[in-house]
């Protein structure tokens, strides 16, 4: 089907499938999946299928000429919500609620403590993990957070302790490496290193699509350099100077892993911060756990 049709981005994941392009290539790309799909035994269900865009002018026209419903707000796209801002943002919020309903449940279950602790800090805490690589911040980070925060009670639950703020709170978010429980706490630039490094991924799978498809090719490749720039600036020292300025090769080499790289990075210092704030008796004893 793709070669057919390049001027067509296709996302599919397992019978569900995206396509997106213009409205006159769009016309000539649905037809043609539907076909495909016949082929090895997929039949469009058009009564579920719907059409967006930012213009609602074209989500109309587009739905009328495919004979699909009309999305005017935004769909979900192989579990990420792409729309506007409040579509998006509901989306989160939804998730979120269903997220921390399956915590509860958890904590319901008749399992040995150890095993609650890792199904949440595997799990369930990750439900909405792919929402900071996809959306901005502004839009689901507080969905994010309701469904950390709801992860962190829990745990002091699971261990029988009254829930801690400060240096308990800080050990709680660490990682196993550095004597904590691994339960997260996303910080702005966290997740703004998540999305630049999905939008690496995506600019590298792309590369030999059409320029506009591609993160930092596109209208959003100047703010995508500007973020990755404040990262840098705000990590003094992570990166070389020569890498914050976005370049073709550090698009490719460099930022894809920006997440765990920041991720480590800021486990580091969030640990050294722990350490400088007890007393020497109490850090010398979160050394040894370390």
């Amino acid at each position: 089907f793709s070669p057919g049709h390049p001027d067509v981005r296709v996302v599919a994941y397992a019978d569900d499938t995206f396509i997106q392009g213009s409205p006159a290539a769009l016309a000539g790309a649905f037809p043609a999946l539907c076909a495909s799909g016949a082929l090895i035994g997929l039949e469009a269900a058009l009564a579920k299928c719907g059409a967006y865009s930012p213009d609602a002018r074209a989500t109309a026209t587009v739905a009328a000429t495919l004979g699909v419903t009309p999305r005017p707000e935004g769909l979900v796209v192989a579990g990420t919500p792409v729309g506007n801002h409040a579509f998006v943002t509901a989306h989160a919020r939804s998730c979120a609620g269903d997220a921390c309903l399956l915590v509860d449940c958890l904590l319901e279950l008749p399992l040995p403590a150890q095993d609650q602790l890792l199904l949440l800090r595997l799990s369930l805490q990750t439900r909405l993990a792919h929402l900071p690589r996809a959306a901005s911040w502004d839009l689901v980070g507080a969905a994010v957070h309701s469904l950390e925060d709801h992860a962190a009670s829990a745990a002091w639950a699971i261990m029988q302790r009254p829930r801690q703020l400060g240096a308990g709170a800080r050990q709680l978010a660490l990682p196993l490496r550095y004597g904590g429980c691994g339960i997260q706490a996303t910080s702005p630039a966290a997740a703004r290193a998540a999305y630049l490094a999905a939008a690496a991924v995506a600019d590298s799978s792309m590369r030999a699509g059409p320029s506009e498809f591609r993160p930092f090719s596109g209208p959003g490749a100047p703010a995508l350099r500007q973020q990755w720039q404040e990262l840098c600036a705000s990590a003094d020292g992570l990166w070389a100077p020569a890498e914050h300025f976005a370049s073709p090769a550090s698009v490719r080499d460099v930022l894809p892993l920006a997440q765990r790289t920041y991720g480590r990075y800021a486990a580091s210092c969030d640990h050294a911060a722990l350490l400088a704030s007890l007393d020497g008796a109490t850090a010398a004893g979160e050394r040894a756990l370390a």
